[in-house]
């Protein structure tokens, strides 16, 4: 295994603690594919790009037609989220929620943590072995 540099490796915690936060806000057409599956209905609002992605999908399900099920959640303005009229956000069982939300929240925090942690240490490091900056004189001595 290659040895990363501090400053890389922290970077790269930074970056998947950020990567990860974008996909917890984010609905997707799987989300309206599984609304259709759980009751033969889709009952909660998605947003348009959702239901386009969504119609691309093949779906088999117990329940039969989910492009008529799309046709009829399209036709309901209160299911159809738009940029002028977003989704409300309403918390469901199992949507992420719960503690599986909390994790998703404090793992990229703890990420993050991690490499300021990795940085600010890498840097008291130097500073004591003489690498770094001249920490010593504080401005209270004149030089010699």
């Amino acid at each position: 295994m290659v040895p990363l540099p501090r400053r890389l490796a922290a970077l790269l915690i930074a970056l998947i603690a950020t990567v990860s936060f974008t996909g917890t806000a984010l609905g997707s057409p799987r989300d309206v594919i599984n609304d259709f599956l759980d009751t033969g209905t889709i009952d909660a609002c998605h947003s348009t790009a959702d239901y386009a992605a969504a119609r691309r999908e093949p779906v088999q399900s117990q329940y039969g037609d989910f492009q008529g099920a799309l046709d009829a959640a399209l036709a309901t303005p209160a299911l159809v989220g738009t940029a002028a009229t977003p989704c409300p956000v309403v918390p469901t069982p199992g949507d992420g929620s719960g503690v599986g939300g909390i994790a998703l929240i404090v793992i990229p925090i703890g990420l993050c943590l991690v490499a300021l942690v990795m940085v600010v240490g890498g840097r008291r490091r130097r500073a004591a072995a003489g690498d770094g900056p001249d920490t010593a004189n504080d401005g209270s001595d004149p030089p010699a």
